[in-house]
C-alpha cells in the first residue's frame, strides 16, 4: 500500500507526459508519438539490467523507494528527452524541453512555472 502511494505521484507525471506528447502533434504534423512507443519507453526506463541508472545505485540503498524513484524520474525524462527530441526541430526541442521541466517541477511539488512565465520562455525561445 505504502509503495504505491509512493509510485502514485510518478504515475500522475508520466500521464502528463504521455499526453504532452500527444499534443505535440498540434505543432507539426510529423510529431506523431503512440501508446505503445511511450508504453516501451517506460520499459526501457524501468529495465533494471540495461538501465544504467540502476546500475549505479549502491546495493544497500536499492530498496529504498524514495532514492529508486528519484533515480526512475530523471532516467525516464532524460530518455524521453533523447528519444523525442531528436526528431523535433530545434525550436520545438526547446520547447518540449520547458514543458518536461514544467511536469518536473509540478511532480515534486515545488514552485512550478506558471501559465504566464511559460508563455514568456516560449515566446523568447
Amino acid at each position: 500500500m505504502e509503495a504505491t502511494r509512493v509510485y502514485e505521484g510518478f504515475a500522475t507525471c508520466m500521464s502528463q507526459v504521455y499526453f504532452t506528447l500527444e499534443e505535440l502533434a498540434e505543432s507539426h504534423y510529423l510529431y506523431q508519438f503512440s501508446l505503445p512507443f511511450f508504453l516501451q519507453l517506460v520499459a526501457d526506463t524501468l529495465d533494471q539490467k540495461t538501465n544504467k541508472a540502476f546500475l549505479a545505485i549502491p546495493e544497500k540503498d536499492r530498496s529504498n523507494h524514495d532514492i529508486r524513484l528519484r533515480v526512475i524520474k530523471k532516467s525516464m525524462f532524460n530518455m524521453l528527452f533523447k528519444r523525442v527530441g531528436r526528431g523535433l526541430l530545434q525550436k520545438d526541442q526547446v520547447a518540449f524541453a520547458l514543458r518536461l521541466a514544467q511536469i518536473s517541477l509540478q511532480s515534486e511539488s515545488k514552485t512550478a512555472v506558471n501559465y504566464h512565465e511559460m508563455q514568456f520562455l516560449l515566446k523568447v525561445s
